[in-house]
């Protein structure tokens, strides 16, 4: 290797190359609609949202339309919904995660705790052992925590 800044022979410059296509990058955070956006199209990533749809639907806030606005954050298939046996790294997606703590918790797939602060908790944890960066979890959480608050006027 050659080393210098430019590591990469497609990156002109590593450090103020961007992405013309406009593809997300693992761990961008925007909302539902927008990593799921025609422009993300072929980005090999999926948006995964922090307050499940689910969830918002037991609480009346949502109906089977999912929420364009909703906090998400960009996951490849290992970090979002791949068992430990299938995950290149070993250790499993968000999904696999979460299904995990919500029975260790006593809950079913579908079944919530009773404030969303107990919610966030389950997910954010379910991030964290996916191998989600602590300081991604953060910013989508305060995300997170912001539209909740505006979409229940709490």
């Amino acid at each position: 290797m050659l080393g210098g800044f430019n590591l990469y022979q497609y990156a002109p410059n590593g450090l103020t190359w961007i992405d013309p296509l406009g593809f997300a990058a693992i761990y961008d955070i925007g909302t539902y609609g927008s990593l799921n956006g025609k422009k993300h199209v072929g980005d090999n990533l999926q948006a995964h949202e922090l307050i499940r749809h689910e969830y918002l639907k037991q609480q009346g806030l949502a109906d089977k339309v999912r929420l364009a606005s909703n906090p998400a954050i960009a996951l490849d298939l290992d970090h979002h919904t791949r068992s430990p046996s299938k995950d290149s790294r070993g250790i499993g997606g968000v999904h696999y995660h979460e299904k995990q703590i919500r029975a260790e918790k006593g809950l079913g797939p579908n079944q919530f705790m009773s404030t969303i602060k107990e919610e966030l908790d389950i997910t954010s944890e379910a991030l964290r052992r996916a191998g989600v960066p602590e300081k991604k979890i953060g910013i989508l959480r305060g995300k997170a925590e912001k539209f909740y608050k505006k979409l229940s006027k709490c």
